[in-house]
C-alpha cells in the first residue's frame, strides 16, 4: 500500500532516533534534562558523573507514554557551557549550550545525513530518580520517614497535577468521591511515614481513576533497594479464574507446581488480589489486565504488602489441606528467568503449510525501522498469498501497545475496506495521516483470522483490535483486552517533591473511528479461554489447543 507507507515513512522516519531519562552529575551539568523533540516528544537526556570530569548518560524519547528508544549516549564532553556527545545506535550526534543559569541547553541532533534537528531542555528541578547522599545505606532509603507537611505537599501536588493534565479525570468517579478518597487518608496521617507507606496510601486513589495510563511507581532507586534487600515469597503463582497454583517453587518446601495456594499468612488468595488489585490501574472496570500483571509480577506486588522473613502458606495437595512455613527469598531468586529484553523487530511467524495455517505473533508495536517492519509485514503476506494459506492466528497476546501507524500498517493487510484509524485530535497533529482515509492494502489475506487477545493488550493494540473487529470478520478468541476503542495517553511522567515518587499522567484522548453502536457496547469474544493448570505445567497452549479444535471444524 504505497500511500499508506509513503505516509508512515514520512511520518515516523525521523522520529525513531532519540531518547532520555537515567542520571547525569558534576553539579550543574548532571541531572534530567527535559524537552519536546519536533514539537510532539517527549525527550529526556541524564547526566551522570562517574570520575572527575568524566560523564556517562541516557537518552530517551517517547511517543506518549511509549517509550519510543532508550539509548545510551558515548563520548560525552562538556567543556565549559558546550556539550557534545553520540548516540552511537543511532549515528547520531549532538552539540548543545548551556545557558549561563545552567537552567537551559540548546542545541541540535546531527543525523547521519548531517541534517540539524534543533531541541531546547530544561533542567528538571526534581530529579526523576531518588537521590542517594553518600553514606545513605539501604537501611536508611528504607526507614527514612516524611513528614506530614511533606506528605501533603506531595499530595496536593499529585492532585494539581492530575486536574491541569488528565482529559477524563472524572469519566469514572464524580470529583466530590475522588476528593473524598485523598481528604480521608490525608486527614488520618497523624506521624511521619515512609515511601512505600505513603506509596500504599495513595495508590488506592490513582486506582480509582480507572485509566490505565494513569498510576505511580516507587522511585527507581528506592525500587532497587527494595529488589536487593527485601524479602520475597519464594513461589511463583498463576492466577486463573478465582484460584492460584503453584507454578514453581524456590524454596525447600514440599510444595509442588500444580498445588493450589488457598493463603499466605492467614489471608485468602481472594482477599490477597483484592488487595493488589488497587495497585494495578486499568482501564474502566477491566480486571484481565490486573490478572495479567499479577501473574506476571505477583511476587514484587505483593512485597508492598507484606515483607516478612517467613510465610505461612496454607495449600492443597491432591484435595488435602496442608500448612507449611517458607523462608522469604531475594528478588533475583525469584525473578532470574523473568528479564525482559526489548526486540530490534518484535515480531514470530511461522507457516504450516500442510494444515494451511500461518501464526503471527506481534509482541509490541514500538518498533525501531519502520522501513524493515514493512519490508517484514510484506514478505509474511506475500507468504501467505503465495501459499494459499486458508487460516491466520494472529497473536497479540501481551502486546502493551507502542506507534499507531504500525497498527495502521498492519490493518491495512487485514481488511479488504477503507478505514480511518483516528477521529481527529487536535491535540496531536502528528498523526494527521491517521484521521484520514486509509486503502487496504494490495498483499491482502483473504482467509479466515483468528485473533488471541488478553489484559495484556493495552493502548495502541486495544485500538487495533477494535478497528479489527469493525472492519472485518475475524474471530477473538481468549479473554477481554486491556484496552478498546478509547485510551487516555499523550502522557507526562512528574514526580512528587518530597517522596520522589513517580507518576505517570495522559494528557489528551485517543479514539478509534468505529461506528457509535460499537462504542456503546462492550467488547465480545467469540471463545473465552480460562488456561488450565494442567495446560500450563504441561506446556500446553490452551489457547492454540482451542483454535486447533476450531480449525478442524471448519
Amino acid at each position: 500500500m504505497k500511500t499508506l507507507e509513503s505516509k508512515i515513512i514520512v511520518m515516523v522516519g525521523c522520529l525513531l532516533l532519540l531518547f532520555s531519562p537515567a542520571t547525569f552529575s558534576q553539579t550543574q551539568y548532571i541531572g534530567n534534562w527535559e524537552g519536546l523533540f519536533m514539537d510532539d516528544f517527549k525527550t529526556i537526556i541524564e547526566l551522570n558523573a562517574v570520575k572527575n570530569d568524566s560523564y556517562s548518560g541516557t537518552i530517551q524519547m517517547f511517543s506518549g507514554s511509549n517509550l519510543i528508544q532508550d539509548d545510551e549516549i558515548t563520548k560525552i564532553s562538556i567543556i565549559e557551557n558546550l556539550l557534545t556527545f553520540k548516540i552511537e545506535s543511532k549515528d547520531t550526534e549532538f552539540k548543545g549550550e548551556f545557558n549561563k543559569e545552567f537552567s537551559e541547553l540548546d542545541g541540535n541532533f546531527i543525523f547521519p545525513d548531517n541534517s540539524l534537528h534543533p531541541i531546547k531542555l530544561l533542567k528538571v528541578k526534581n530529579s526523576n530518580l531518588t537521590e542517594i547522599n553518600q553514606g545513605e545505606t539501604n537501611s536508611d532509603l528504607k526507614t527514612k520517614k516524611y513528614s506530614i507537611d511533606e506528605l501533603k505537599e506531595d499530595s496536593n501536588y499529585l492532585v494539581e497535577q492530575l486536574e491541569q493534565n488528565h482529559p477524563q479525570l472524572y469519566r469514572y468517579i464524580s470529583k466530590d468521591k475522588f476528593y473524598g478518597l485523598i481528604n480521608f487518608p490525608m486527614q488520618s496521617i497523624d506521624s511521619e511515614l515512609t515511601v512505600v507507606e505513603y506509596f500504599n496510601l495513595i495508590a488506592p486513589i490513582i486506582e480509582s481513576i480507572k485509566c490505565s495510563h494513569t498510576g505511580i511507581r516507587l522511585p527507581e532507586n528506592y525500587q532497587k533497594t527494595i529488589n536487593s534487600s527485601g524479602n520475597f515469597l519464594p513461589i511463583k503463582l498463576l492466577l486463573t479464574g478465582n484460584k492460584a497454583f503453584c507454578i514453581s517453587n524456590y524454596s525447600n518446601s514440599e510444595i509442588l507446581p500444580g498445588n493450589e495456594i488457598l493463603s499466605i499468612n492467614n489471608i485468602s488468595i481472594q482477599n490477597i488480589k483484592e488487595k493488589l488489585y488497587k495497585y494495578v490501574p486499568s482501564d474502566g472496570d477491566n480486571e484481565t489486565t490486573k490478572d495479567y500483571q499479577l501473574n506476571h509480577n505477583f511476587n514484587s506486588y505483593y512485597n508492598l504488602i507484606d515483607n516478612s522473613n517467613t510465610f505461612e502458606i496454607e495449600y492443597l495437595n491432591s484435595d488435602t489441606k496442608l500448612k507449611t512455613s517458607v523462608k522469604a527469598c531475594k528478588y533475583s531468586e525469584v525473578n532470574k528467568n523473568n528479564e525482559v529484553g526489548r526486540d530490534e523487530m518484535p515480531i514470530e511467524f511461522f507457516l504450516s503449510k500442510e494444515n494451511k495455517v500461518g501464526r503471527l505473533k506481534v509482541k509490541s508495536f514500538m518498533i525501531n525501522d519502520i522501513n524493515k517492519y514493512i519490508q517484514k509485514m510484506d514478505g509474511i503476506f506475500q507468504l501467505l498469498h503465495n501459499e494459499k494459506i486458508q487460516n491466520l492466528i494472529l497473536d497479540l497476546r501481551g502486546n502493551s501497545g507502542g506507534h499507531p501507524i504500525f497498527a495502521a500498517q498492519l490493518l491495512s493487510y487485514l481488511t479488504d475496506k477503507e478505514f480511518t484509524y483516528f477521529e481527529r485530535n487536535n491535540d496531536v497533529k502528528e498523526f494527521e495521516p491517521l484521521y484520514n482515509k486509509m486503502q487496504p492494502n494490495k498483499i491482502q489475506f483473504e482467509g479466515k483470522i483468528y485473533v488471541f487477545i488478553d489484559g495484556g493488550c493495552l493502548s495502541t493494540t486495544g485500538h487495533f483490535i477494535s478497528l479489527l473487529k469493525y472492519h472485518s470478520n475475524a474471530i477473538f478468541i481468549g479473554q477481554e483486552p486491556g484496552s478498546t476503542f478509547r485510551c487516555n495517553d499523550f502522557s507526562i511522567k512528574v514526580t512528587l517533591p518530597n517522596t520522589k515518587i513517580e507518576a505517570n499522567i495522559p494528557r489528551t484522548t485517543f479514539e478509534t473511528a468505529i461506528g457509535e453502536k460499537e462504542k456503546m457496547n462492550s467488547f465480545t469474544l467469540d471463545y473465552n479461554v480460562c488456561i488450565s493448570i494442567e495446560d500450563y505445567l504441561s506446556g500446553t497452549d490452551s489457547y492454540v489447543k482451542l483454535v486447533n479444535t476450531l480449525i478442524r471444524k471448519s
